[in-house]
């Protein structure tokens, strides 16, 4: 009873299938054949391929379909019968409203597959592992081209993340949300920066001149304001345009770090540690 589908993407041949079967997506058994074959760009070669048919559990069984049927009859002695009815079917926003808190399998294969595209397009073949955690799809790249990919201060892995991000965006009904690691450079990265932020900050308590560090992603800006939130002398400010900004660590009632009177601090002075 099984079929196939195709479509420009997965979601596409899903859709196709539920259409087919007269079912919504949670009722069918999908199977990926192919997730559909793209470049940077997002210019399709090959169409996604999956196979579909009816969950089985949906089938009533023959030997208790008389007394099933009698107690179906009655919904205001069991308004919860109303639960196994089968579904209408709908269209792909309604199917995404259904579970918008999960990756669906299919995603995460797609998010997958372009990254490994990415790499081999980029001429640095690499394996590539995703995992989910709710609506964050996280992906590991193990890749002989580490030092290539990771590029100074981490420039090439955020840029290949951002570029990932869009395509991805444009492929998988889920709003998504993308991290890309190679071995554990994201956490020494971190380690380093929370180092260079508390050196830093010793310098302003000592000499009152703002400290700068410089170019740094959305998720790196968080961290290093996280950091400074809680200091009762201290504070950090992003500035710059964007992806990439730098973060003041300076004392409130300094200008650039030129001797001057100091105001004292107020409420408002303090950046929040969720970063502009």
């Amino acid at each position: 009873m099984s079929k196939e589908f195709t479509g420009r993407e997965v979601a596409d041949a899903i859709h196709a299938a539920c259409e087919h079967f007269h079912v919504a997506r949670q009722d069918l058994q999908i199977e990926v054949l192919e997730t559909g074959s793209s470049g940077i760009f997002g210019l399709i070669r090959k169409k996604a391929r999956i196979r579909a048919e009816p969950r089985q559990e949906e089938t009533p069984a023959p030997a208790a379909s008389f007394s099933e049927r009698r107690r179906a009859e009655r919904p205001p002695a069991e308004p919860q019968r109303a639960e196994e009815q089968p579904a209408k079917p709908t269209d792909d926003a309604g199917l995404n409203e259904e579970t918008p808190q999960t990756v669906s399998p299919e995603s995460q294969a797609v998010v997958g597959d372009i990254l490994g595209d990415m790499l081999r397009l980029m001429g640095m073949p690499s394996t590539v592992e995703t995992s989910a955690d709710g609506l964050v799809v996280t992906c590991n790249i193990t890749s002989s081209f580490q030092e290539e990919l990771v590029g100074q201060d981490g420039r090439t892995i955020d840029s290949l993340q951002y570029i990932l991000r869009k395509i991805a965006a444009r492929r998988c009904p889920e709003p998504l949300r993308i991290a890309v690691n190679i071995g554990d450079f994201r956490e020494r990265r971190l380690e380093q920066l929370r180092a260079m932020a508390a050196q830093l900050a010793d310098e302003v308590r000592q000499n009152g001149k703002t400290r700068v560090i410089p170019a740094l992603n959305p998720a790196e800006r968080r961290e290093i304001h996280l950091l400074m939130q809680n200091d009762p002398e201290l504070r950090s400010r992003s500035v710059g345009d964007g992806v990439f900004k730098r973060v003041l660590i300076f004392k409130p009632g300094r200008s650039s770090g030129k001797a001057g009177t100091r105001r004292p601090a107020k409420p408002s002075d303090k950046t929040p540690a969720s970063d502009d």
